[in-house]
């Protein structure tokens, strides 16, 4: 059974939402998509305030039909409800990978793949726009498709489907790819397709390198490109392409934001309208040949910021857990200060919570010398032409970042301060009475 292009843009948005693994383990993944869901209010409650937070109508529109596409798979006769999650792997914190394998009828499934995620959070723009990224310009493989060739090792030797599809949405879609060309041997024969959703191709290096393993599989690979996204770097060979129509706005900054798969258009069989790449496709898709054939004049400064957080030990997960940690320890120190005695226990937490101020002080060290590097990184890339502005941008914004995640980790460890001062001066006074 081959899927349509509807089908696969559905599974790709289920590799998006984040289920509970607990909730699927609880009930030996055999729990329906649908009743998935229903557990699961909490993205519901994304996909609607996403919208409720859409500022324009292009945001709106895009917004509507993710939350469509999730309200028609929990319709009682909808096929998508009926579909089953059999298996995740997931190191979206650590890599920024996520795929899940969907059983769709008695033996057929579909292996889908997360992509790129927003940028605006510090985790994603480090895993997916940067670490992910940055390997796609030459044959090293990088660290989330890694993640995809043991998922589908694992997929191969543990399930035995007749069929087997393969398929994400941006950066999944480069993920599904490469999952396809890898594909052990026990499960090659049995992928009827496999397909990029706007996904960015390869380098000359990779498609060079993996030329036989690419000829074997090929037939089965589409690649459908809507945006610029879809124009960076260059599609296997023998890989079906087609540009495909969206819905056009007129606002600025549609070019970037035309990307996502709700401004899609398919026909009443679920399949993809033709339509035409757009200017700045093309645009791209020259400069990531320009790219392509120097990688170090545009690609080595990124390279050497992903070095630089690995030797600092600075990962996206720490940078995460360390507001969540530091607001966790010092509630439960003023909780106790306001009781106003003295225990054993409480005087180790407040060392405790000493120690990870000063951590949040070395954090923010590291941070502050991170973000100068960053601008001597910019300031270096001046020289180079014109099509090198993007790496000075995404730089740019990576500057930004981290100056946030400076000024909010100086805000904990404020706070964290003063509540471990206000609780020294109320533990130095109940002393002070009990020895008076």
């Amino acid at each position: 059974m081959e899927y349509s292009a509807k089908d696969m843009m559905v599974a790709s948005r289920i590799a998006y939402y984040d289920i509970d693994q607990d909730l699927l383990a609880a009930y030996n993944y055999q729990l329906s998509l649908r009743e998935v869901l229903r557990m699961s209010p909490h993205i519901q409650e994304e996909l609607e305030q996403t919208l409720a937070d859409a500022d324009s109508d292009m945001q709106r529109a895009r917004a509507e039909e993710a939350l469509n596409i999730y309200k028609e798979i929990l319709e009682p006769d909808s096929k998508y409800g009926d579909w089953i999650i059999r298996k995740v792997r997931d190191t979206n914190a650590e890599t920024g990978f996520y795929g899940c394998l969907i059983e769709t009828g008695e033996d057929q499934a579909i292996v889908g793949f997360r992509g790129s995620e927003d940028a605006s959070d510090l985790g994603n723009l480090i895993n997916d726009w940067i670490k992910a990224d940055i390997g796609l310009t030459n044959s090293t493989l990088t660290q989330q498709q890694l993640e995809a060739q043991q998922f589908m090792k694992n997929v191969a030797y543990t399930t035995d489907y007749k069929e087997y599809a393969l398929t994400g949405h941006s950066l999944g879609g480069n993920l599904a790819f490469h999952a396809t060309i890898m594909a052990p041997a026990a499960i090659r024969s049995k992928i009827i397709q496999s397909v990029s959703l706007d996904g960015p191709g390869f380098s000359n290096e990779y498609l060079q390198k993996y030329a036989g393993r690419i000829n074997s599989v090929s037939k089965v690979m589409v690649h459908y490109q809507w945006s610029l996204v879809g124009a960076i770097f260059h599609q296997p060979s023998g890989v079906r392409n087609q540009s495909v129509r969206v819905q056009e706005y007129g606002d600025a900054s549609f070019s970037f934001f035309r990307h996502d798969m709700g401004f899609v258009n398919v026909d009443e069989k679920g399949e993809f309208i033709d339509g035409k790449t757009d200017t700045a496709a093309s645009i791209v898709k020259a400069i990531s040949s320009a790219m392509d054939a120097a990688p170090s004049l545009f690609f080595v400064p990124l390279t050497v910021v992903s070095d630089m957080l690995n030797a600092e030990g600075i990962s996206a997960s720490m940078i995460k857990s360390i507001p969540e940690y530091v607001t966790e320890v010092c509630s439960n120190i003023w909780a106790v200060s306001n009781q106003g005695f003295v225990h054993a226990q409480f005087s180790i937490d407040v060392q405790i919570a000493q120690q990870v101020m000063d951590q949040v002080h070395l954090m923010q060290r590291k941070m502050n010398g991170f973000e100068y590097r960053l601008s001597e990184i910019r300031k270096n890339t001046i020289y180079l032409k014109v099509t090198s502005l993007p790496l000075r941008l995404t730089i740019f914004y990576l500057e930004g970042k981290v100056r946030q995640i400076t000024e909010e980790l100086g805000l904990y460890r404020e706070a964290g301060n003063r509540i471990i001062s206000a609780y020294r001066k109320i533990e130095k006074s109940n002393i002070d009475r009990f020895v008076g």
